[in-house]
């Protein structure tokens, strides 16, 4: 990609690419933005889809039953590419996925729970803890990182072997997260 010098008016405003998907801009009081990804020798710099979400309501997880998680707020979505509860990058690169799940009423009886994210349907990372007793919540998380291609989807999967329970709808507590690190 050759960026080139972008003259408005006169000025120079900025830099960018012949297709304008990545460019460096400089407004009237000399604020700097960039926008797209902007490729470097070793890979690439910023800029690529992230998203920040949780659930809108409580959720009831059954027992023994792996139960996809509903998560239906948007803190964040920069590129619109989170819908129906799963990722889907469209940017095909490396990207850093976080999970988050709490239990609401764990004040059941104390046993194994797990927390799956799946790509593509298949399970990619899986992280177990001990939940329950007598604390009043409980829960578990974790992060990974993966590699997705322009149409692979990452969803979060929860599973509590010991009762049924209700996932927390906190922002703080049960949540869903990643972002490009590095583009392919």
């Amino acid at each position: 990609m050759a960026l080139t010098k972008v003259n408005r008016g006169g000025l120079n405003t900025g830099i960018s690419d012949s297709s304008d998907a990545t460019a460096i801009t400089i407004d009237s009081s000399e604020n700097v933005s960039l926008t797209g990804i902007l490729t470097t020798g070793a890979g690439s710099v910023g800029m690529g889809p992230a998203f920040f979400v949780h659930p809108s309501s409580g959720q009831s997880v059954s027992q023994a039953t792996f139960t996809k998680v509903a998560l239906g707020t948007e803190v964040f979505d920069t590129d619109n590419k989170f819908a129906s509860d799963k990722f889907t990058p469209t940017v095909a690169g490396y990207y850093q996925i976080n999970a988050s799940v709490t239990f609401s009423n764990a004040t059941f009886t104390q046993g194994g729970a797990i927390l799956q994210v799946r790509k593509n349907g298949s399970t990619i990372f899986a992280f177990n803890s001990v939940v329950g007793g007598f604390e009043s919540r409980h829960g578990i998380n974790g992060s990974g990182l993966v590699y997705l291609d322009s149409d692979d989807f990452v969803e979060m999967w929860i599973y509590n072997a010991s009762s049924a329970v209700t996932i927390a709808d906190a922002t703080n507590e049960t949540h869903f997260s990643g972002g490009m690190i590095r583009k392919a």
